[in-house]
């Protein structure tokens, strides 16, 4: 697991810092004047092993969890379309903080594979908008009692857990109002390079099986990770860009 303060002194460069800033404008991450009040909306915590999940969920906007959180999600958008916001605050396990807010935008299309997650073998995937990108402390969350969930402080929720109405909108006030050194995008750079790694580990997998199979072939023919390359060459959107989880 990356530690964020470690990767940011070696990350800590001005051209590291003009691209933050060009991200962040560009896609209007951390907005100043934010809307913390809807007049109605839904709220889920969502749980991730992988900060580089996490990374690429902001890098291609998209997201998936497993069978149970997906149809927790999808029921929870369907029930929330066309009244209000449904709102994901993201936290990666063992990290001590909460570490963005993405909005979900569609439903869960569960004949799709996103292929570009560390571990093949998410199915499914939806479309979300991030809006924050910052890192803030269980501290500042921990008095927020979820009485659905044993009564335990929301920083126990499990993944994809609902968080009432009014418990929700303070948390969305906390974490637009906290002001954060660290963020993922400090670790980009890091991120995008164990991507380009295992993609290519990928690929020499997909090689050598296609040599064993038919020692003819030279290469080419049937891509196992079809998926995942087609996803990677043809994103969304990009940059340029301990509990249950995902």
């Amino acid at each position: 697991m990356v530690h964020y303060k470690s990767d940011r002194s070696a990350q800590n460069t001005e051209e590291h810092k003009l691209l933050i800033e060009k991200l962040t404008g560009t896609y209007n991450f951390n907005p100043n004047n934010f809307d913390c009040n809807p007049c109605d909306a839904k709220f889920f915590v969502i749980k991730s092993y992988s900060e580089d999940d996490v990374h690429r969920s902001i890098k291609y906007s998209v997201w998936c969890s497993t069978k149970a959180g997906n149809d927790k999600l999808d029921e929870g958008f369907k029930a929330i379309k066309d009244k209000g916001p449904m709102y994901l605050f993201f936290s990666v396990n063992g990290s001590g903080h909460f570490c963005g807010l993405a909005e979900m935008r569609t439903p869960v299309d569960y004949s799709a594979q996103a292929g570009v997650w560390q571990q093949d073998k998410w199915k499914g995937r939806f479309e979300v908008k991030w809006i924050f990108i910052k890192d803030v402390p269980n501290a500042k969350f921990r008095h927020i009692i979820i009485k659905s969930n044993e009564g335990k402080p929301v920083t126990n929720s499990r993944d994809c857990q609902e968080v009432p109405f009014e418990l929700g909108k303070e948390m969305l006030s906390i974490l637009a109002r906290y002001r954060s050194d660290t963020s993922l995008l400090d670790s980009y750079s890091q991120f995008e390079s164990r991507q380009k790694n295992q993609l290519s580990r990928y690929q020499n997998q997909n090689q050598q099986h296609n040599a064993a199979a038919n020692p003819a072939m030279s290469g080419g023919g049937s891509d196992s990770y079809h998926g995942y390359n087609s996803f990677i060459s043809n994103p969304r959107r990009s940059y340029g860009n301990s509990n249950m989880g995902r």
